[in-house]
């Protein structure tokens, strides 16, 4: 039907929240075909483009504050409140 459904909780990890350094990883029982994060206004801030289930997202030079992140599968979509700090 081309809907992703929703997926259980502990299917993706995102680790560590709050980022201290400049780095965030991601990882899920499927395999992460892209990443999406946006600011607190909902623009987007960067596109990741990925294709492992394990995967590490260089947050360096993104500004301090709240962000949402978007993880996708070819399955499932998950959503995810990121503090960069």
């Amino acid at each position: 039907t081309g809907i992703k459904e929703p997926v259980e909780p502990g299917s993706f990890s995102v680790y560590p929240n709050p980022v201290t350094g400049n780095k965030l990883f991601v990882s899920s029982t499927g395999k992460i075909t892209s990443a999406v994060l946006y600011d607190a206004a909902g623009r987007m801030i960067k596109l990741y483009t990925l294709n492992s289930r394990s995967n590490t997202l260089d947050v360096d030079g993104i500004a301090k504050g709240t962000y949402e992140l978007k993880v996708f599968t070819a399955s499932a979509t998950h959503t995810e409140k990121i503090i960069i700090q």
